[in-house]
């Protein structure tokens, strides 16, 4: 026999609750439901107890709830919560009457007003609320049904004759499916009326991830790639997280991460009598105290303003890395190195005892093997590189004033025969702002491509499945220009090859290269997660 299971799990919404101890009340609720199948007063017994101890409140329409059985498909936790179809009266008692019927003609007898003891008007309460009693009653008593036909005293209205029984079904039903990095959540109607045309549904995506905010610490900052920097007093004292900060890191990613995502494209269902289906894609991103139900689990770096950035990324076993400043408007730099240590009073790059060309050299190699940021028209930009001088406090202010620009103006000179025209270099000094007398503090701050790039929302690509699509050419990467990402092969057989073109590697404004456009084939992996929830062939406009 095909394993059956009470279509109760889609009302679910994880909240507090672990991902084990769901599957554990998930397993149980499949033993029981295929040993009682739809039997009436016992299902509406346990379609009780099951919401309250999800922690849902039990809502009912006017007309019974039927607790259908749904075969689960392909992992799918597709859950089919209807009204009760009005079955029109078997006068035959030799033919069998279908066990459907049953939880509508208990009510209706139930509600009869020559056998609506306490006792039975109790139950009906319980099974069905008052609205519910008083819709049956007034059933019994001859008034007008909720289609506006009028009713025949103890007999349940006959239902119109529909065209297509599935679809009339399929639309009043809502499809939830967990998975490995996100939830879907596809109700055919949205919001409104089943009745209600054209329809226009909803596709709500849902991701989990678990924070843990950590501090900057003085071992941390003897890593790479903070090793060869010099934390500034200042910096030092913003080592920690405040309470305020994380506050703001995690409202900034939400509104990165539905602002991003959210309502770039419809999904339209391309299955035979189901064209008229579509929906909007709503992405949401919530946060789990508890590890286990999260997709992602997140480490969140305190990296002070001005300090080197470490790679921001999603790592295998559901893990990513970001910093502290990856949710500031979205902004994003490239490249953070400093160049030192300058001889004492000295503004030249080589003297007898120092040569500081080589540390340059490794400066402009790295930033001809990055992608340059875009104009607003779209095409390639040109680097944009700041540099500020510093100096150690021996010396007066006006002199290491003086010097701080003069080193800056001394690595600009040499950084531009290296880059050409690719890059546009600012210089300026600062003197001995925030300095002692260490050698650390005779140097040249280098930052490069302050960009609008939202780091949040192209990381949540790949927590969605998405590679990149920018180039790298450098190992382990190599992504060459036209090469093919790694979603082009889902892309596509789902949406075509025209649909996978438009998304090769190159320095564009895609959201996982350097832009914030989301193209229909992003969508790839929610078209997928909803083809598998629905059972039906869908595509991306």
């Amino acid at each position: 026999m095909p394993l059956w299971c009470l279509g109760l799990q889609g009302q679910l919404r994880y909240n507090h609750w672990a991902q084990p101890q769901i599957k554990r009340l998930d397993n149980f609720m499949v033993m029981v439901g295929a040993r009682i199948g739809s039997h009436s007063a016992l299902a509406e017994l346990l379609w009780l107890f099951y919401s309250l101890a999800r922690g849902q409140r039990l809502t009912r329409a006017a007309n019974p709830l039927t607790l259908c059985v749904t075969e689960t498909h392909r992992g799918s936790m597709a859950m089919y919560r209807r009204l009760r179809k009005p079955r029109k009266a078997d006068h035959d008692e030799q033919k069998p009457h279908s066990r459907a019927a049953e939880p509508a003609t208990e009510a209706l007898e139930m509600a009869d007003p020559t056998h609506l003891s306490p006792g039975n008007a109790l139950a009906l309460q319980r099974m069905l609320g008052n609205r519910g009693v008083q819709q049956l009653r007034r059933q019994v008593a001859g008034d007008v049904t909720d289609g506006g036909v009028p009713a025949v005293a103890g007999v349940p209205p006959v239902a119109d004759a529909a065209p297509n029984q599935e679809f009339e079904d399929f639309i009043r039903s809502r499809f939830i499916e967990f998975g490995d990095r996100f939830d879907l959540d596809y109700m055919p109607t949205g919001d409104t009326s089943p009745t209600v045309r054209p329809i226009s549904g909803r596709v709500e995506i849902v991701l989990r991830m678990h924070i843990q905010f950590d501090d900057m610490t003085p071992a941390r900052a003897r890593q790479p790639p903070y090793d060869t920097y010099v934390f500034s007093p200042e910096q030092v004292a913003d080592f920690a997280w405040k309470d305020d900060e994380k506050a703001n890191f995690l409202s900034s990613m939400q509104r990165s991460v539905h602002e991003g995502w959210s309502g770039k494209h419809r999904m339209v269902c391309t299955s035979p009598g189901f064209e008229e289906l579509s929906a909007g894609v709503d992405v949401k991103l919530e946060f789990a105290e508890d590890p286990g139900s999260a997709h992602f689990k997140v480490n969140a770096l305190k990296v002070p303003r001005g300090a080197p950035s470490p790679r921001s990324g999603v790592n295998p076993g559901n893990t990513a890395n970001f910093d502290s400043r990856d949710t500031e408007q979205g902004r994003f730099t490239q490249l953070s190195e400093q160049v030192k240590s300058f001889d004492l009073g000295s503004a030249a790059l080589t003297t007898a005892t120092t040569d500081l060309r080589p540390q340059i050299d490794a400066i402009a190699t790295r930033l001809q093997g990055m992608p340059r940021p875009l104009n607003e028209d779209g095409s390639p930009g040109v680097h944009q590189v700041d540099l500020i001088g510093h100096a150690s406090s021996s010396g007066p202010n006006d002199f290491n004033q003086e010097l701080s620009q003069q080193r800056a103006k001394s690595v600009m000179d040499y950084l531009s025969t290296k880059m050409g025209s690719d890059a546009m270099i600012v210089a300026r000094g600062v003197g001995e702002d925030g300095a002692n007398n260490s050698a650390d503090f005779r140097r040249v701050d280098v930052t490069a491509n302050e960009s609008q790039f939202d780091v949040v929302a192209h990381e949540v690509g790949h927590m969605f499945g998405l590679g990149d699509e920018y180039v790298d050419t450098q190992p382990p990467y190599n992504r060459p220009q036209g090469a093919h990402p790694s979603h082009f092969g889902d892309i596509e057989a789902e949406l075509g090859t025209d649909k996978a073109d438009d998304l090769l590697v190159g320095n564009t404004n895609s959201i996982m290269s350097e832009g914030t456009v989301v193209a229909p084939g992003h969508y790839v992996y929610f078209l997928k997660q909803l083809e598998s929830a629905t059972g039906k062939q869908w595509t991306v406009r």
